[in-house]
């Protein structure tokens, strides 16, 4: 099976999640298409199909992450598989911080790698919401 690579929303870490979401929304006429609360983390697009996500800082103080969370934009990507991925990118020199996992509430598999020079990358599989 090949492994598809689809595009995903660029990911922006806010210091100030909501101020910073209210910005896009007011200043930019981003429209919020999806909004996890539980996990602080919100889906916005433009009518011209710009995507973009903002998440929580302080949501994402998991021991487990990247020492370069200091970055505050990480690429997104969306998988049909993220076991081979996982693994697959390990044998290339990069490096899993965490999952796969599965969220039970939105049934998705997700998690975090980095490329052979550290960046994070979020990967999460096509039914991510």
């Amino acid at each position: 099976m090949d492994i598809k690579i689809l595009p995903r929303e660029t990911v922006i870490v806010a210091k100030n999640y909501q101020s910073l979401i209210d910005w896009y929304v007011d200043s930019l006429n981003f429209k919020i298409v999806y909004n996890n609360l539980d996990i602080k983390y919100c889906s916005l697009k433009t009518n011209s199909g710009i995507e973009i996500g903002i998440a929580d800082m302080d949501s994402l103080g998991n021991k487990n992450y990247s020492k370069r969370i200091q970055n505050t934009v990480i690429l997104q990507i969306a998988t049909n598989d993220l076991e081979i991925l996982f693994k697959k990118i390990k044998n290339n020199g990069g490096s899993i911080l965490f999952g796969p996992s599965y969220d039970e509430g939105d049934k998705y598999w997700y998690g975090s790698v980095a490329d052979s020079e550290g960046n994070e990358i979020w990967v999460i599989d096509e039914n991510c919401p």
